[in-house]
């Protein structure tokens, strides 16, 4: 689950990180001591935007680490402590609209790089995607949102199903009549004409 949590730190800076090819280079103000980063951190664009802000100490992370896109949407808040996520993770969806604060997409509760505690997630319309519960960063409950949808899922295939074995019902019925034997069919009979008797006083000519 540390993996998870580096996985994250990872995609969330690569998310706020993306520009088109022509955007320009980064500027990286900090300081360091005895080597390592200390102090205050950014990232900024050479045209001044703020892209990244946090804090080293002793070289590794800590306090939060927050993330802008190049529109200026605040899409991540990660929190650290002796350089693992420690704290209440939160992400938003970018590209808000003016004036309006923009949509969250995950809140998860980390201890030392790894779930524990709650962790809630959302569509970009704000319906909730789904809602669980972690210990040492293993799922122990599932609940609200997710849970529904998978009885709802449930459901559906149960009608599925139950479609499925009502037509090879039928199916095996047409197939069962049709092995039956079906009675002999009887072919009419072709009326033959009454014989010619001959009466006395008719002359009867042949052909040949």
């Amino acid at each position: 689950m540390v993996g998870e949590a580096a996985r994250l730190a990872i995609l969330v800076a690569a998310a706020a990180l993306a520009a088109p090819a022509a955007a320009e280079p980064f500027d990286v103000r900090g300081a360091c001591r005895d080597g390592e980063p200390q102090g205050i951190y950014e990232l900024r664009e050479t045209r001044g935007a703020l892209r990244v802000l946090g804090a080293f100490s002793r070289g590794k992370r800590t306090g939060s680490f927050i993330y802008w896109t190049t529109a200026g949407d605040r899409i991540a808040h990660l929190p650290y402590d002796e350089g693992a996520i420690s704290g209440t993770v939160a992400l938003w969806y970018p590209g808000a609209a003016p004036g309006r604060e923009p949509q969250q997409q995950l809140e998860a509760a980390y201890a030392r790089g790894v779930l524990s505690g709650p962790k809630r997630s959302w569509h970009p319309d704000g319906s909730r995607r789904g809602d669980y519960v972690y210990e040492r960063g293993a799922l122990v409950a599932a609940k609200g949102v997710a849970r529904e949808r998978r009885g709802a899922q449930r459901r559906r295939r149960a009608r599925a199903g139950g479609a499925r074995r009502g037509r090879r019902g039928e199916d095996l019925r047409d197939a069962e009549r049709d092995r039956r034997p079906q009675p002999p069919r009887v072919q009419p009979r072709a009326e033959r004409p009454p014989p010619l008797t001959r009466r006395a006083g008719v002359r009867y000519s042949t052909s040949t």
